[in-house]
């Protein structure tokens, strides 16, 4: 039975999972993603403490900012954080197989050849590879909607499945720390705190950069008495309330 646009949003919402046509993935896939799921459901980062709180820095290139409307991820990166700490040798990284090549702006812009994109394994490939690197932790990025979009998008499509890692920006905690800093792009940041802006839309390097940024500001906000995200999220609504 189909699922209407109003159960669809519902099932997203509660995080339940819904089938569909699986298409070219296996049964191992499945299997793991299943799991994963379940797994999922069971935990509630905003209440683990800010120093043993990890998590997934990740950074994607997409061919575009619209997956609706053909854009397409052609590039994952992603390292793991505990507490405040850059975790060694934990890091992800894989070119994806487009259906359609990127423009030649996008192709100069991140500095992929057309010949890699052709080598690189299928989305449901490289995400599935990535989900097994990332497992259950909740992942950040620094404008975290453009991932998150992608990421659901290509979920559904590759797995049938709803993506239900949960997902931060790094915004959270520069509101929390330092409310008066009116600055944007990932750049303006790192510069902000002099993290060398090295190999940029390079995505494992700009998960870094994003990484290295959390890092600081998570004890910044520990030092500042907040012990979990749940502190930070209820900090950024009383200071919303206080604005209305």
């Amino acid at each position: 039975m189909d699922i209407n646009p109003l159960n669809r949003w519902l099932k997203n919402v509660q995080g339940k999972w819904f089938g569909g046509n699986e298409g070219a993935v296996n049964k191992e896939q499945m299997a793991f993603m299943r799991r994963l799921q379940k797994d999922l459901q069971r935990r509630d980062v905003l209440v683990t403490s800010l120093n043993r709180l990890e998590v997934i820095a990740i950074d994607l290139e997409t061919t575009g900012f619209e997956p609706e409307k053909g854009d397409e991820i052609i590039a994952i990166g992603a390292l793991k954080i505990k507490g405040k700490e850059i975790v060694p040798n934990e890091s992800f990284y894989s070119l994806v197989q487009p259906k359609k090549f990127p423009s030649q702006e996008i192709l100069d812009l991140t500095g992929i050849t057309k010949a890699e994109l052709e080598r690189a394994p299928t989305v449901s490939d490289g995400l599935f590879r990535f989900f097994q690197f990332a497992k259950h932790h909740p992942l950040i990025a620094h404008h975290a909607a453009h991932e998150k979009k992608f990421l659901q998008y290509a979920s559904e499509n590759s797995f049938r499945l709803l993506f239900q890692n949960k997902i931060f920006d790094t915004s959270i905690l520069f509101r929390t720390v330092e409310p008066m800093t009116r600055l944007k792009t990932l750049d303006e940041w790192c510069a902000h705190n002099d993290i060398p802006i090295r190999n940029r839309h390079h995505a494992l390097s700009d998960a870094k950069m994003a990484a290295e940024l959390w890092c600081r500001y998570i004890d910044r906000a520990e030092k500042l008495g907040f012990r979990n995200l749940l502190d930070i999220y209820e900090h950024i609504a009383k200071t919303v309330d206080r604005n209305d």
